[in-house]
């Protein structure tokens, strides 16, 4: 009894060790945003955060601030709505581009993995207010039966995917008008392989 509580123990910790945190180092090289964008919603600003041991990489123009990291088996963001309008991020029409330039259909926090392929509602920022969530690719949920099963997440990039990019499009809806915004990350280094 004792030896399989250690056991167990000894399983979570290992797989906690796996899952959480940043296990990629990596860059937000460019956002793609629609054309005539530079008139309409300004000039677009890149750079680094440090956050406790986490390195975030922030975008920033007229209509929104952005902050993005990557961990083991997702994309985290927050995004702040700079408009006087509410913001609508579709999710429905968001992917992720993996590594191998595949177009992968995302979910994000709130949405129960066995609903990951169902249409998600979009998430309204208003004005001033900022979000926080994340990305996950949902081909990379699956359920495990067995003892030890359930419901798995896979590792976001390959043990190979250093010099590798990945993107994301997400489509950013003010008013009526739906802003298609590409963010492109370089992996630098995979951290944990």
């Amino acid at each position: 009894m004792i030896k399989s509580i250690l056991i167990s123990g000894l399983i979570l910790l290992i797989s906690g060790c796996v899952a959480y945190g940043p296990q990629y180092k990596m860059s937000l090289t460019g956002v793609e945003r629609p054309e005539n964008a530079k008139a309409r919603y300004g000039a677009i600003k890149i750079s680094n955060i440090k956050d406790k041991d986490v390195t975030k990489y922030t975008f920033e123009d007229d209509l929104i601030y952005s902050e993005w990291y990557l961990s083991y088996d997702s994309v985290h963001f927050s995004m702040k709505n700079k408009t006087k309008h509410s913001i609508k991020l579709m999710w429905d029409e968001a992917v992720l581009v993996d590594e191998f330039g595949g177009s992968q259909m995302i979910m994000h926090s709130g949405i129960k993995y066995t609903n990951r392929s169902d249409s998600q509602s979009p998430s309204i920022i208003v004005r001033g207010a900022t979000i926080s969530d994340l990305i996950l690719p949902t081909s990379n949920v699956t359920f495990v039966s067995g003892q030890y099963g359930g419901w798995q997440t896979g590792r976001l990039l390959s043990k190979n995917a250093s010099g590798k990019t990945i993107q994301i499009l997400l489509p950013i809806k003010i008013e009526n008008t739906v802003n298609e915004y590409i963010f492109k990350f370089k992996v630098k280094e995979v951290l944990k392989k």
